[in-house]
């Protein structure tokens, strides 16, 4: 979904085009403004506040939420509980935040970067691990984050 409009930013109005990020897990957004400022804006999925991508609960995102909510409507907020982790693992200082659940016999992990931004879930089942994007999408277990995550949950995988 596409939208152009205006919004009123320190006493000023500046046009917006808006294109909705395909992410199954959490809303997000593309903004690019008149200006030529451009940036991703997303939900918070444990609050629902409006955060902008590498910059936080900015003025700006405030703005945006509430601009977007007069255009499409409210946002569903899941209310996820995540669970904060910080961890050093081969040599990398890595924070992050997760969401675990189990269905139909597998266990999901939804991974969040310290941003709030959804990054990918790992699913785990019958000591197999699997990779889906934002979109439901298969993605690589080749990324060398992505084995990074599946190290740390290897133990607690099968406890769930």
């Amino acid at each position: 979904m596409e939208h152009i409009f205006y919004m009123r930013l320190n006493n000023d109005v500046c046009s917006a085009q808006v294109t909705e990020v395909e992410n199954l897990f959490q809303t997000q957004y593309h903004v690019l403004f008149g200006d030529g400022y451009q940036n991703i804006f997303f939900t918070d999925v444990e609050s629902g506040a409006w955060i902008e991508e590498d910059l936080g609960e900015t003025d700006l995102a405030v703005s945006f939420g509430k601009r977007i909510f007069q255009v499409d409507g409210p946002q569903e907020i899941s209310g996820k509980s995540l669970t904060w982790c910080r961890a050093a693992y081969a040599r990398q200082l890595m924070c992050f935040g997760f969401h675990t659940y189990r269905k139909q016999g597998k266990n999901y992990f939804e991974i969040y970067a310290d941003n709030r931004k959804f990054l990918f879930t790992l699913v785990y089942v019958k000591k197999k691990w699997t990779v889906l994007q934002a979109d439901g999408k298969p993605g690589s277990l080749r990324h060398g984050q992505v084995a990074l995550y599946i190290a740390i949950f290897r133990g607690l995988a099968d406890h769930l």
